[in-house]
């Protein structure tokens, strides 16, 4: 990127858009370089240990994915295919819509004839699947994901509903080789594990079948549906939990698994409050359907880390919650240590989805409240996720960490993280994307964005139609910065709300880099707010300096200049001062 930017002369970088006019400057804030704060850095270096630290910066170019060839959501495995086999005419008739499939020409089929449209759908749709993922690896590329990917198993080849462990198709194996080669090459790769089983075989060979309790959102009554996550708990369903994390671990030696995905969420409503319940006979509620029950997901995460520590000795074991949720992690990590185990032979890791859409990226999450009343299934419990809450982002998680290490567990991560566009443009959902990355590298934690392709447009990379987005940029502009090599040093307090400034460190060449943003609210002001506020930096000498703004585009603005003092306006999008060490 350097070698593309001349040298540019005073007079062309001042006329530039960013840059204050005399006028102004009775408005600016100054940022003394000499004044960094570095105490919350310094508290987190004793949190997180040295090497997590490094590997956290190693792993931080990440990104959550669906997976190349056949590590996606619409592939149907054999066994799948299968379970849709066993009444052909019910499925298309159920699915017609989709399929787009007369309902009138299903009347008139047989069964056989059916089934081999069933057949030739699945065909389709894996072909689909394989075409899908092989383009997302090239955009992998392209974005500079070299750090670690994540990789979510539910309804994909890995999907412990559909799995068969006494033997595996060709698609299972492209996955287990896919995932080999993103290890063999260096990057992390995390594997949620999950969901549970429908059924179950007891100790009396009675077959039993979990169900969850949800409300109708058209009836609002209280129903009974079978579900598939419901978190493994009684002992045969453990057993068969043991079975399918070691087949899993066995073929993916050196994965790092979470397990499960956001087991607090309550039964129904998903944490959210919306109280939805997908129409999708396989997915009743969410990942963590009956959650908030940190006593049967220890039983779960004890049997998960046996079975994949003694298949897989170098893989590490984690345990995942929506939000900065600390007081459920420290429910699971108690229970764990009174069933007998230590906690930190168990658990290598914590990890944590710091969602907080709906609220900018400075302030804090949602927070579970037991005062606060639900519509919920007789035996969930009370409360949930309270979205009104106060204080800062910041704050929440070096409280997480505090208390999260205090237990002996000082590997601590962002799983998923990200803003849909929804109440935003897709500009301000880059803003506030960009902005929320700063902060956990800021914080000692690895980015790790939702997503780049899935079903979730509203939060991916690429939207449906395939054109790249603003986020997109973002990230690409953004990795191609923030190098392992960066590190936080502190953060310049200038007593003005308006203005942040986090400054870091490249250790590779001792050179300062200034990440300054205005915290826009595009929530609370309906997205009009865009306020620019005046900034300048002096310095004690003249320093060579390298301005990037415009990081939401495909082109981001590169200027350099020599100055004793710099000028510059700032809004909600981030804009990175890089300083050079000494006078070079």
């Amino acid at each position: 990127m350097d070698g593309e930017i001349s040298e540019l002369s005073t007079e062309s970088f001042e006329t530039s858009p960013q840059m204050l006019t005399d006028s102004k400057l009775d408005e600016t804030v100054e940022l003394h370089i000499e004044n960094i704060d570095s105490q919350e850095v310094t508290e987190i270096k004793d949190m997180l240990t040295p090497e997590v630290l490094l590997e956290n910066r190693k792993h931080a170019h990440g990104i959550n994915v669906l997976g190349e060839g056949s590590v996606a959501y619409d592939y149907i495995s054999p066994l799948a295919e299968a379970k849709l086999l066993e009444n052909p005419k019910w499925v298309l008739s159920k699915y017609s819509e989709e399929l787009q499939v007369n309902k009138e020409y299903i009347q008139e089929m047989s069964q056989e004839e059916a089934a081999r449209k069933i057949k030739e759908k699945v065909e389709e749709r894996n072909l689909k699947s394989s075409e899908k993922r092989k383009a997302e690896t090239e955009l992998l590329q392209e974005l500079r994901v070299d750090g670690s990917i994540k990789i979510h198993m539910c309804k994909g080849p890995f999907d412990s509903r559909y799995l068969d462990i006494s033997s595996s198709d060709l698609k299972q194996e492209e996955a287990f080789t896919y995932v080999r080669n993103q290890i063999e090459k260096g990057i992390r790769v995390q594997i949620a594990l999950g969901p549970g089983f429908m059924e179950y075989i007891d100790e009396s060979g009675e077959v039993v079948k979990n169900t969850t309790t949800y409300i109708n959102p058209e009836t609002k009554a209280l129903e009974k549906s079978e579900t598939s996550f419901h978190i493994p708990s009684k002992r045969a369903e453990l057993r068969k939990w043991d079975n399918y994390c070691r087949y899993v671990s066995s073929r993916c030696p050196g994965t790092e698994f979470d397990i499960w995905v956001e087991p607090n969420h309550n039964e129904d409503d998903n944490g959210h409050g919306k109280f939805k319940h997908n129409a999708d006979p396989g997915r009743h509620g969410e990942f963590s359907s009956e959650g908030r029950k940190p006593d049967e997901y220890a039983l779960a995460v004890i049997v998960a880390s046996n079975a994949i520590k003694q298949e897989s000795p170098n893989s590490k074991v984690g345990i995942n919650v929506a939000f900065a949720d600390t007081e459920y992690i420290e429910k699971t990590i108690e229970t764990i240590k009174a069933l007998g185990y230590d906690p930190t032979k168990i658990i290598d890791y914590v990890s944590f989805n710091p969602y907080r859409f709906g609220r900018k990226p400075e302030s804090c999450g949602p927070k579970w409240n037991e005062s606060l009343d639900s519509y919920r299934g007789n035996n969930a419990p009370k409360g949930r996720f309270d979205w009104h809450t106060e204080g800062s982002y910041e704050e929440e998680v070096l409280s997480l960490m505090r208390r999260v290490s205090s237990l002996g567990i000082r590997d601590i991560r962002t799983s998923e993280s990200g803003y849909p566009v929804d109440e935003l443009t897709r500009q301000q959902q880059a803003e506030y994307n960009l902005r929320g990355w700063v902060l956990d590298r800021y914080l000692g934690l690895p980015e790790s964005p939702w997503t780049l392709t899935s079903e979730s447009e509203d939060f991916s990379f690429i939207d449906n139609s395939g054109k790249k987005t603003e986020t997109f940029y973002a990230y690409k502009n953004f990795n191609s910065i923030f190098s392992s090599s960066i590190v936080p040093k502190g953060e310049i307090n200038v007593g003005d709300e308006k203005i942040i400034c986090k400054v870091f460190e490249d250790d590779s060449n001792g050179s300062q880099i200034l990440v300054v943003w205005s915290p826009t609210d595009y929530y609370s002001s309906k997205g009009e707010n865009n306020v620019s506020e005046n900034i300048s930096v002096p310095f004690l000498e003249e320093k060579s300096v390298e301005i990037i703004t415009h990081l939401t585009k495909e082109d981001p603005n590169i200027e350099k200049k020599r100055t004793n003092k710099l000028k510059i306006n700032v809004n909600g999008e981030p804009v990175i001062i890089k300083i050079s060490k000494g006078n070079d």
